[in-house]
C-alpha cells in the first residue's frame, strides 16, 4: 500500500522539529559542540598525518633499500691455508654462461696512500669493469662514471667515492674533478664523484674508495699477485 499524503505530511513534519531541535541543542550547548568539532577535526587531522608519515617513512627505506646491494653476492676465493685459488675475469665469464646469473664482474682490491695536495687518506681502491657502477646503484653526482673506452685504452682515470673526495679537499670536492690524485704513487685523472650510498653490506662503503679501470688496476696498481673476488647478481 502506498503512504498517504498526510504520512508524507507527517514525517516531513517530525524531520524538522527534529532539525529544530538539533539546532536548539547545539545553541544551548555551545562550548559542547565547539570542543565536539574540535576533537572530530584534531582527530581526523591526526590520522592523515600518521597515514602521511607512515607513507614517507615507507618511501624512504625503499629508496634506501634499493640502494642495496642486496641482489648482488661477493664470491671470495677459497683459501688452502696460506694460498687462495686465483679468481679471474674467465670466472666471470663462465659465471655469466648460467642462465639463473643477470651480471658478473671481477673486483681487484686494494689498499694505499690516496694524495690531493696536501691532504692525504689510506684508503681503499677498486678496479671494476664500468659495468659494476650500473649494478651496485652507483650514481654520478659530478663529473662522469668509467666507461668502456677507458677500459680499452688503459686509461689512467679515477672516480671517487663521495666521502673520500669530502676527505682530499677538506669539504670542496667539486674541485677535485679533472684534477690529478696519486694512488700508492701512480697518478690518476679524477673524473667523477659518485653520489653518497652509505653501507654497502658486507663490501663495506663505496664512499671511501676509489675506483679505476680494472685493466689499469690489473697493470700498475694490483697485478695478478692478487686473487680478485667475483660480484653476481642473480636472474629475479
Amino acid at each position: 500500500m502506498r503512504p498517504s499524503f498526510t504520512q508524507e505530511a507527517g514525517d516531513s513534519l517530525r524531520l524538522k522539529q527534529l532539525i529544530k531541535l538539533i539546532l536548539t541543542n547545539i545553541s544551548h550547548n555551545k562550548t559542547r559542540t565547539f570542543l565536539t568539532t574540535l576533537g572530530v577535526i584534531v582527530g581526523t587531522a591526526t590520522i592523515f598525518l600518521v597515514v602521511a608519515i607512515g607513507k614517507g617513512s615507507e618511501d624512504q627505506v625503499n629508496a634506501q633499500y634499493s640502494r642495496l646491494n642486496v641482489g648482488t653476492i661477493m664470491i671470495s676465493a677459497a683459501q688452502r691455508g696460506s694460498v687462495a685459488d686465483p679468481l679471474t675475469k674467465d670466472d666471470a665469464a663462465q659465471l655469466m654462461e648460467s642462465a639463473n646469473i643477470a651480471e658478473a664482474y671481477p673486483v681487484l682490491r686494494g689498499q694505499g696512500d690516496i694524495n690531493y695536495t696536501n691532504y692525504s687518506s689510506r684508503s681503499s681502491y677498486q678496479a671494476i669493469l664500468p659495468g659494476f657502477q650500473d649494478s651496485n646503484n652507483l650514481v654520478i653526482e659530478q663529473g662522469r662514471a668509467l666507461e668502456e673506452e677507458d677500459e680499452e685504452k688503459k686509461s689512467r682515470v679515477a672516480v671517487l667515492g663521495a666521502e673520500l673526495a669530502h676527505l682530499l679537499t677538506d669539504g670542496n670536492p667539486s674541485e677535485i674533478v679533472g684534477q690529478s690524485i696519486s694512488i700508492s704513487g701512480r697518478k690518476f685523472e679524477v673524473i667523477g664523484i659518485f653520489e653518497r650510498v652509505g653501507d654497502a653490506g658486507g663490501q663495506g662503503s663505496y664512499d671511501d674508495s676509489a675506483f679505476i679501470a680494472y685493466t689499469v688496476g690489473e697493470k700498475y696498481l694490483l697485478g695478478t699477485r692478487l686473487t680478485p673476488p667475483l660480484l653476481y647478481k642473480p636472474q629475479d
